[in-house]
């Protein structure tokens, strides 16, 4: 009798436990801190003066400000909280000060603030670095024909998904 109760109570513990651990939620994850999102329906983007293409999401919008000198990706949030700005100070932006998610620029950053690393993003190798306009932005940049093409996220963007559309970039020309 004796071990017909422990066997008893001891399926019933084991049973309870297993039956806990089946109920566990993932946590929510945020799209522009998570590489999970799947790039299939995200538009391409095509630059003809620099001979590159890449995925974005499809509600960023492609700002190619030659007075900046940069070409900026920008998501729809980052678009409100821009205009909000622009309403509160009641005056144009400064070309100088563009925001965005993420910028395109050719050359180096203007100040290293880490050691530069090799990273493999897709089928192509990039240089990983932090530093440039703001100094916790990363920067991912590859070399072809002896131009330097760099990409710098904002601190709203993670690397990760800097990466995510990173592995959908390839040279056009």
């Amino acid at each position: 009798m004796k071990k017909l109760l422990i066997v008893a109570v001891s399926v019933i513990l084991l049973s309870a436990a297993c039956n806990r651990q089946s109920n566990v939620a993932e946590p929510a994850q945020n799209p522009k801190s998570t590489s999970s999102t799947s790039t299939a329906n995200w538009k391409t983007y095509t630059s003809t003066k620099y001979g590159f293409q890449i995925k974005i999401p499809s509600d960023w919008v492609v700002d190619e400000n030659p007075a900046f000198g940069k070409i900026a990706f920008t998501s729809s949030d980052y678009l409100s909280i821009l205009e909000e700005a622009h309403q509160y100070n009641n005056s144009q932006q400064d070309n100088n000060e563009q925001g965005a998610d993420l910028f395109f620029d050719i050359g180096r950053a203007p100040e290293i603030l880490s050691p530069v690393e090799d990273v493999k993003i897709g089928d192509n190798t990039f240089q990983h670095y932090r530093g440039g306009q703001n100094i916790s932005a990363s920067n991912f940049e590859i070399q072809h024909n002896v131009q330097i093409y760099r990409f710098e996220n904002s601190v709203d963007v993670s690397d990760d998904f800097t990466k995510q559309i990173l592995s959908t970039f390839k040279f056009t020309k």
